[in-house]
């Protein structure tokens, strides 16, 4: 399952804030950023579940640059 803290605009996730997925009621990651017509755009920060943190741009939900 996942949860997501930020917006919604015409049913999909919209704006600033931050997705969380679960697996068997642990937190397996959460990434925090902007989201677009249910996608990341822009910076984003992702978290995993040890803990490692990566920080990437996004466009239409795939990575771009660098």
């Amino acid at each position: 399952s996942v949860s997501w803290s930020g917006g919604c605009a015409g049913g999909k996730l919209s704006g600033r804030g931050v997705f969380i997925g679960y697996e068997n009621g642990k937190e397996r990651g959460m990434s925090e950023g902007e989201m677009r017509n249910g996608k990341f755009h822009g910076r984003g920060i992702m978290t995993d579940a040890k803990g490692n943190r990566y920080e990437r741009n996004f466009r239409d939900g795939k990575e771009h640059g660098r």
